[in-house]
């Protein structure tokens, strides 16, 4: 399990390693693709460079690299060690679907370095379209300094433990990354907006829920951080912040939310809901977030902490425009303020979060 960056993810049976150059060419065909994996051995690392792959679904695949390349969706079978290097997920026109480009069944040990992801606009309803991952299961999987943008995004993870989400850039989108009955889930250090919501989303930046989870071995996310995150959005294209909620009321047979830690995060624009937290939570921390209103475009006025479960819960050092507290809760050091900042001061704050956390990158400025 990878903790906010260290150790490596997964167990690999890696004893050589091996480079398969495969960068010349037209496309990658789905014959040349099936041989090309199914010909590697553990420690492989097959470079495409920037060749288009026709992908054809193979069941197993593991301990291999594959570096470069450009995909259309896949599908994921039971991988495992497998690294996706500086690959581009770009669909053309005829891979179009609605499913997400990688639709990944009980992966273990599934990393995602430096990958770039781009949706499309739906011809119909001219809404993005393009859902980034959708994993099903399994355990260490990590998405490590990716880029996704123009796109639906919907990253989900599924009753996955071990994920990491880490250092990504999330650039006009619809939603935000989903945890759903997840355990040791780590969300740190991503830029996540600004967001252009279709008609009728429910848009967030990170969304905890459990609703679909009916198996009586199914809980809410189990320790679960989020922190260091940037959050943007405005009236031209609300969301909402970090949004938890148990719709399966999991919680009244304790199985509900445990271990939620929700730290550093500057969230601007989020709201109404900036951090809101439903029922049933227990050991829940939210320290030093700091919450500023946007108004403009909509009726949004406030950017809160909302908070409806007081089991073991800390709330200190946090600025929202208003705290909705039912219950009881160990506070101390919070702070409301509703005066929206100027657009100077904005990107003033933008600008020193991404210091820290995207030294040298370049972003354009915040409108």
């Amino acid at each position: 399990m990878l903790a906010g960056g260290g150790a490596a993810v997964g167990t690999t049976t890696t004893t050589t390693t091996t480079m398969v150059n495969a960068s010349t060419g037209a496309d990658v065909s789905a014959a040349e693709w099936k041989a090309l994996v199914t010909a590697a051995t553990p420690g492989t690392t097959i470079y495409l460079g920037t060749r288009h792959v026709i992908f054809t679904r193979i069941r197993g695949v593991h301990d291999i690299t594959i570096k470069g390349g450009e995909f259309g969706p896949i599908t994921l079978d039971q991988w495992q060690n497998v690294t996706f290097d500086s690959t581009r997920f770009n669909a053309r026109t005829s891979e179009r679907t609605t499913g997400p480009y990688i639709d990944a069944y009980t992966p273990q040990g599934l990393t995602f370095r430096n990958t770039t992801f781009i949706g499309w606009v739906n011809s119909t309803t001219g809404a993005l379209a393009g859902y980034s991952l959708n994993i099903r299961g399994g355990s260490n999987v990590s998405v490590l300094g990716s880029t996704f943008r123009d796109m639906a995004n919907f990253m989900t993870f599924i009753r996955t433990t071990n994920v990491n989400v880490l250092d990504n850039d999330f650039t006009n989108i619809r939603e935000g990354v989903r945890l759903v009955g997840t355990t040791n889930g780590f969300i740190l250090r991503n830029r996540i907006g600004p967001f252009k919501p279709a008609t009728g989303d429910h848009a967030d930046c990170v969304q905890f829920f459990t609703a679909g989870l009916t198996l009586a071995t199914d809980h809410a996310a189990y320790n679960s951080t989020v922190t260091d995150n940037l959050m943007l959005s405005s009236g031209a294209g609300r969301s909402q912040g970090i949004f938890v909620r148990d719709e399966a009321n999991l919680w009244q047979s304790g199985r509900g939310y445990n271990g939620l830690t929700i730290i550093n995060n500057l969230l601007i624009g989020t709201g109404w809901h900036g951090i809101a937290l439903g029922a049933g939570a227990t050991n829940v921390t939210i320290t030093n977030n700091r919450l500023w209103l946007r108004v403009g475009g909509d009726t949004v006025t406030d950017n809160w902490v909302k908070l409806d479960s007081d089991t073991a819960t800390s709330l200190t050092t946090n600025q929202a425009g208003s705290f909705l507290l039912t219950g009881k809760y160990q506070t101390s050091g919070n702070i409301i303020n509703k005066t929206p900042p100027s657009l100077t001061q904005i990107n003033s704050l933008v600008n020193a979060w991404q210091t820290t956390f995207r030294p040298g990158k370049s972003y354009p400025p915040v409108t």
